[in-house]
Order: C-alpha cells, then structure tokens, then sequence
C-alpha cells in the first residue's frame, strides 16, 4: 500500500509554480523571436516583389515602349466576346479615369502635363499597345476597392468597373507599392496611406488609379525630401507603412531602382 501511495504522489504547488515560470519563461523569448521572424519574412517578401514589379515595368517597357500603371502589369490581352474580363488592358474599366502611361526613353520634362492615358484612342503606340499587348508581365494578390463585409473584394466578380481601377498590388503591410520617377513621386495621391488591413473602402477611395507625374519642385526633387531615388524606383514603404528618407535614422522603406535616367530630365545625379 505504501509504494502504491507513493506512485500516485500529486504535484505540489511549488512544481507547478516553476513549471509556469519556465513556460513564462520561454514564451517570453521565444514570442519576440517569432514576431521578428515574420517581420524579416515580410521584408524579404517586400524585397523580392519589389523587384519582379521592377522587372515587369522594364520587360513593359522593352516590348511595347511605355512604362504603365503597376495595376496593368498584370493585364491579360483582349479576350474576344469577354466583356466581363477585368483583367483586360482594353476593358471599358479604364474609361474614364484612365492609368496614363510614361514613355521612359523620352525627357520627362515634356511628359509632366501632357500624358497621354493607357485608353488614347489616336496615338499609334498607345493603339498598338493595347491591340497587341503581350503581357500579364506579372501576377500578384489583386485587392479592389469595395469590401465584402469584413473582408476585401479580391474578385472582379464582386466588384463594379470603377472598384476594378483600383486594384492595385498591396506590400505585406497592406500598403499600396509606390513607383518613384527621377523628377519625384508619381501619381496625384500617391503618398496617401492606407488605414489598415480590413477597412480600406474610404481608404482606397482616396487613391488615384493615375501614373502621372509630378513637376519637381524644391521639396521633391530632384534629389528632395520625396524624390531620394536617382532611377525609376518600385517603393515599399515598409513596417512602419509611411514615407521615409534614405538618409534617415529610421528609415526602413523598401526599393528597388530600376531603368536609366532619361536625357534631359533636369537630373544631376549625386557621388
């Protein structure tokens, strides 16, 4: 009887007590590592799509002359007879408010103002473009502006031709990615940040579906407080989802500088 009652022996209260310590213990490092170790996924993520959007822009650019809006990217070419195709560079979702489209082998001075949108019916590169376009140049998570009750629209399906202008490639933030000219930030809106992960439907509404670019002035360029690039740049504004200077002591945007300076546009690139 004695050696059964010592076999069934409890835990004392004391055992528990330090068995709770060393799993408080444990958690308390291990949780930061693993929070640490999603944000360097996030960061390598941001990295590398960063770069494959810079690789479409310039495989764009390369077939069919123009740079585009990074939501064209990944257009599908006309599909007879599919009205319905949202991911189509000739879709009647581009009336309207049209992405434009930059010519990257042409000074940017003359551009600034007098852009062109990617649904010109007269200019024959434009035409051709979009009769003869070859891509999607790449594929990513499609998020549009409307929401389905607590979650994003991410069909063209549940989404109406104005939602559909904006789906635009989102960093793992939720941020939209941003492209950087020499002159400066491109589109009227493009500093606007979103508010968060779930409730983007007033957010998003305040970006422009546009690719236009911006006059550089004292503040932007070139070489200002919002143009730190010297190329073309494809920009994660990373963890902290809000716009800093490379030279910054808490900088950690995300970019991937990509094309050639265009002649003559007005950039004098540093040492």
């Amino acid at each position: 009887m004695n050696g059964a009652s010592k076999s069934m022996r409890g835990v004392t209260m004391t055992e528990l007590l330090v068995v709770l310590l060393i799993i408080a213990l444990l958690a308390t490092i291990a949780v930061p590592v693993y929070l640490n170790r999603i944000e360097d996924a996030r960061i390598r993520t941001a990295q590398l799509e960063c770069r494959e959007l810079a690789e479409a822009e310039d495989a764009c650019a390369a077939i069919h002359s123009f740079y585009v809006a990074l939501q064209v990217l990944d257009d599908v070419p006309t599909v007879v007879n599919q009205s319905s195709d949202a991911d189509d560079i000739s879709s009647s979702n581009y009336s309207g408010v049209a992405p434009y489209v930059i010519k990257p082998t042409l000074p940017l001075g003359p551009q600034v103002g007098a852009q062109l949108p990617i649904n010109n019916t007269t200019n024959v590169d434009i035409v051709q473009m979009r009769q003869q376009w070859q891509g999607p140049f790449v594929t990513f998570n499609r998020y549009y502006k409307g929401s389905l009750g607590n979650r994003l629209k991410t069909s063209s399906l549940d989404s109406t031709a104005a939602e559909v202008k904006f789906d635009l490639p989102l960093d793992p933030w939720g941020q939209p990615y941003r492209v950087f000219s020499p002159n400066g930030i491109t589109g009227s809106a493009s500093l606007t940040a979103l508010l968060g992960p779930v409730d983007l439907t007033s957010a998003l509404g305040t970006l422009q579906p546009v690719f236009d670019l911006i006059l550089p002035t004292a503040s932007t360029g070139p070489r200002g407080q919002a143009n730190p690039y010297d190329r073309w740049a494809v920009v994660s504004y990373g963890p902290n989802q809000t716009a800093d200077l490379p030279s910054g002591p808490n900088n950690d945007d995300i970019a991937y500088q990509f094309g050639l300076v265009p002649p003559e546009s007005g950039f004098t690139p540093g040492p």
